[in-house]
Parts: structure tokens; sequence; C-alpha cells
């Protein structure tokens, strides 16, 4: 998914309303580029609306970390996203 510039420093508001308008119409920011770091925690919060304290959150991290780590020219190790190192993925 193409992401605008500054992604790892949005709101996870803002990110959930650009994944939503991404998702129903395919719009994007002229200065989009690749994503190139993720956590699956990240994806759980964004595209699924998971919070830590919902039920079956954790099925979806499994499920999400099975998915990655299955992907080619994406490496686990540790990133920066929000300002925290947190363990996630990087596209090689």
């Amino acid at each position: 998914m193409p992401v605008p510039f500054g992604w790892d420093s949005m709101q996870l508001f803002d990110k959930r309303s650009y994944y939503s308008r991404y998702k129903l119409d395919g719009i994007t920011d002229k200065d989009s580029r690749k994503m190139d770091k993720t956590s699956s925690k990240e994806i759980a919060q964004v595209v699924f609306r998971a919070e830590g304290n919902d039920r079956g959150s954790r099925s979806q991290l499994k499920k999400i970390t099975l998915f990655m780590d299955n992907r080619d020219r994406w490496t686990k190790k540790p990133i920066w996203i929000n300002k925290k190192t947190v363990k996630g993925y990087a596209r090689e």
C-alpha cells in the first residue's frame, strides 16, 4: 500500500482514515511511497481496528505474524515506529 511521507509519525486515527480512504476509493496522496516497515501490532490497529484489550486480538496478531514471516523481501527486525523501537518487519 502506498503511504504518505511521515506515516511513521502519524497518529493512529490518521492512519486509519488514510487506509479507509485508500481501501474504499483507491485514493492516495501525490507524494506517497511504498511502505518500507511495519509491525504486526500496527497492521492489527490500522487495518482491523484491534485494540490491546479486544477479544481475539492475540489470535489476529498471530495470523498477521505468520503471514508476514512468509512474505518475500520482508525481514523481521527491530524498527522505529511512532517514536518507539518495536519488533517489526522491514522491506529488504
